[in-house]
């Protein structure tokens, strides 16, 4: 499974618009073809369900969150295919044993590792991540009053597993990919960007290298599943004709 993502302290993003609807619509179908695995422990029922509600919200509400190009949409989309195992797995396939006891994660009681492994399209993973996921969501101001009602009272904390439903799996990952300010990353792949990086002995300095680079540390941390990620990102800009 892909490694642990962790929300700002503080989860912040810009609308870039006040519109909803993607500018460019997505063909479940289609989408298909680009991540045609299924995990035979899954079922293509399951696989099919993630896949389609998450094109579906993504046409209905990538607009509010500025995903709106199609570098932005093919780099979204092959990033977040990995993650979630070509949309086969919107709950961890682990127990979640691993993070039992993980301050940094805000495991603090008993239970919390496996209470709180990674749910949603980008695996929001601890305590602490699903109470932010949680209160990002409460934000949107396109819920109706009872989708806005499962989240008041920290309920993806009380209920981690409501991130693995299409809906808030789906954007609870557009709104990481905005609190994160992914979309300034999405140039060509054959160009260079700067980002941010933390080491022991350089601290925080300036690190140059390709998008699809950069973006999946952002994302994972590393560069774990990279090669994936390249390839995903061709199959999605032919499907775009970029």
């Amino acid at each position: 499974m892909p490694k642990t993502i962790i929300f700002e302290q503080t989860i912040k993003f810009k609308l870039m618009t006040t519109s909803y609807i993607a500018k460019i619509q997505l063909d479940p179908a289609a989408v298909q073809t680009v991540f045609p695995k299924v995990n035979p422990k899954i079922g293509k029922v399951k696989k099919m369900e993630n896949l389609n509600g998450f094109v579906e919200c993504y046409n209905n509400f990538a607009d509010y969150f500025g995903i709106d190009a199609p570098l932005e949409v093919a780099y979204f989309f092959s990033q977040v295919g990995h993650e979630c195992d070509q949309f086969n797995a919107f709950e961890e396939y682990a127990s979640g044993e691993k993070y039992e006891g993980r301050k940094d994660l805000g495991n603090l009681y008993k239970g919390d590792g496996v209470k709180f492994k990674g749910h949603g399209a980008l695996q929001t993973t601890g305590r602490t991540n699903h109470h932010l996921a949680n209160e990002a969501l409460l934000k949107l101001d396109f819920l109706t009053p009872a989708e806005a009602a499962l989240f008041k009272g920290d309920g993806a904390v009380k209920n981690p597993g409501l991130l693995s439903i299409p809906k808030w799996a789906t954007l609870s990952a557009m709104i990481y990919w905005a609190s994160k300010d992914l979309n300034r990353l999405c140039l060509p792949p054959d160009q260079n960007v700067t980002i941010r990086r933390f080491d022991k002995v350089k601290k925080w300095y300036d690190y140059t290298c390709k998008p699809n680079e950069a973006i999946t540390r952002k994302i994972n941390g590393g560069v774990n599943g990279l090669e994936e990620r390249i390839a995903l990102f061709k199959k999605m800009s032919a499907l775009l004709k970029i």
